[in-house]
């Protein structure tokens, strides 16, 4: 089944509109080798990650340490034709309409359903780009964007994330979409290329004992962006 089959037919015009869209976007990358489908159930994600050569699964997508669930996530893998998983990416869904995206991450809130259940003894995340004390609202959050090594080079970086954020405005409109991002990646331009309008250094200064701190960007779209990302280029 590819993805556009999994979707419920859309009524609204603007939803007919998108769905186009997905269904070209989805054409492209099946056109490269990838079949992608639509999922929601995180335990495998959680299974399949571990086989893959990318960075450990975010507790924000970890079902035994995230409320994470068919109503504020999915994520999306591919498959090329003879069945590897060769691609994976996912969103989550907050409801900051009461909080800021700083606040969210410094109470550790984004990461854990119960931080003091499931985060390390002076484990602590700190927000110094000033964008994350304003974003608000309904937020969504893109994370695990991993792309096998062979596929890479191809323009998929241009068509897999906009096929995204394609998909976070269906269900949810959110006021903003965000990722956090290594540094290298936003200096070169590709946080760009994934189509994000936005950028700030130390959007999250996560220290975690066991690993370390990670210091990344914050790359984000608020709704026009968003609009103008995934409706008129």
């Amino acid at each position: 089944m590819r993805l556009p089959d999994q979707l419920l037919p859309r009524t609204t015009m603007r939803e007919q509109e998108l769905m186009k869209i997905i269904e070209t976007l989805d054409a492209e990358a099946y056109a490269h080798g990838l079949q992608i489908t639509l999922n929601t159930d995180f335990d495998e994600l959680k299974r399949i990650n571990k086989g893959l050569d990318k960075l450990p699964l975010t507790p924000n997508f970890d079902p035994d340490k995230a409320d994470v669930n068919p109503t504020n996530g999915f994520w999306m893998k591919g498959v090329d034709f003879g069945g590897e998983v060769v691609f994976t990416q996912a969103a989550r869904y907050y409801n900051c309409r009461n909080s800021t995206l700083a606040l969210l991450h410094q109470s550790l809130k984004a990461f854990y359903e119960d931080p003091k259940a499931h985060a390390e003894d002076g484990e602590e995340c700190v927000c110094e780009a000033p964008a994350t004390h304003y974003i608000s609202g309904h937020v969504c959050y893109h994370g695990e964007l991993w792309l096998k090594k062979c596929y890479r080079g191809r323009g998929l970086t241009t068509t897999l994330p906009k096929l995204l954020m394609a998909l976070v405005m269906l269900p949810w409109s959110p006021d903003y979409l965000f990722g956090m991002a290594q540094p290298g990646i936003c200096t070169k331009g590709v946080g760009a290329r994934y189509g994000y309008r936005n950028m700030q250094p130390h959007g999250m200064i996560w220290n975690v004992p066991s690993s370390g701190v990670l210091d990344e960007w914050v790359i984000w779209n608020n709704a026009d962006d968003l609009e103008q990302a995934v409706m008129r280029n």
